[in-house]
């Protein structure tokens, strides 16, 4: 090989890692044909606050095509939605007019173990850092139920939330101050989560949910210029006379 020849190659080579290195990774995992999960990683540009990362999750559903699958499929409960939305149209077998197609994204919600296993067990060979999930608290100090400190859970999506895995000690929730809000990440490869400063830049997964709406059957309208017109049926009255007809008993 010629050393220009050889001087391209490393160029090339260069060029390509230089790509890797600064660019942004998107790593899908289909979770059902409903649910497809979205690890974005790979470098510095990759890093956002939870509210940037919710925004770019959000994004994903304007520009988000039909998900493929790479890896096994999830058992999950999740019935969450979120707020940025598409409609497309795609033909249905049945029949010839188009069935919409609503597609939601957001930073994902979790909510039984087995998801929890299955996301770690894709993320881990991938990326070894801490990552945002769509988790948010807020501690209150209001006297309720024999107990002082509350600590209210919700996921951006909308969805309710019990942080089973959320490694919050009583020292730890002591250090929260009142009405701070807090965000989750997945922090350990236990897939044990903590709750940090929202400003803090990391890794995130988004979740992009599909979901068909149905067409409604269609009705035939009323003829409101001839209307059909149904007349009562007359009463039967009994006279005095019928009355003690009826009530003679039989011979």
């Amino acid at each position: 090989m010629k050393p220009f020849d050889i001087t391209l190659v490393v160029i090339f080579i260069l060029f390509s890692f230089a790509y890797v290195v600064h660019g942004v990774q998107l790593s899908h995992k289909q979770i059902s044909p409903f649910l497809t999960l979205t690890l974005v990683h790979g470098s510095s540009e990759a890093l956002k606050t939870h509210a940037e990362a919710r925004e770019y999750c959000q994004n994903l559903s304007l520009s988000s095509t039909e998900p493929k699958a790479n890896g096994n499929n999830l058992s999950s409960d999740d019935a969450s939605t979120g707020t940025a939305t598409k409609t497309t149209k795609v033909p249905t077998t049945t029949t010839t007019t188009p069935k919409n197609i609503r597609v939601r994204s957001d930073l994902v919600s979790i909510h039984t173990p087995s998801m929890v296993h299955g996301i770690m067990s894709w993320i881990l060979p991938l990326e070894k850092r801490q990552f945002w999930i769509g988790g948010r608290l807020k501690k209150i100090v209001q006297p309720f139920e024999g107990r002082d400190v509350h600590v209210i859970q919700r996921w951006t999506d909308g969805t309710s939330a019990t942080y089973r895995f959320l490694d919050l000690t009583p020292l730890a929730l002591d250090r929260i101050p009142e009405d701070q809000i807090l965000c989750v990440s997945v922090d350990y490869a236990s897939g044990k989560w903590g709750a940090h400063d929202c400003e803090e830049k990391m890794y995130f997964v988004c979740e992009t949910i599909r979901l068909p709406e149905l067409d409604s059957p269609k009705t035939q309208p009323k003829d409101v210029r001839n209307p059909t017109t149904v007349s009562p049926k007359p009463k039967l009255v009994m006279t005095n006379s019928a009355k003690q007809e009826n009530s003679a008993p039989k011979s």
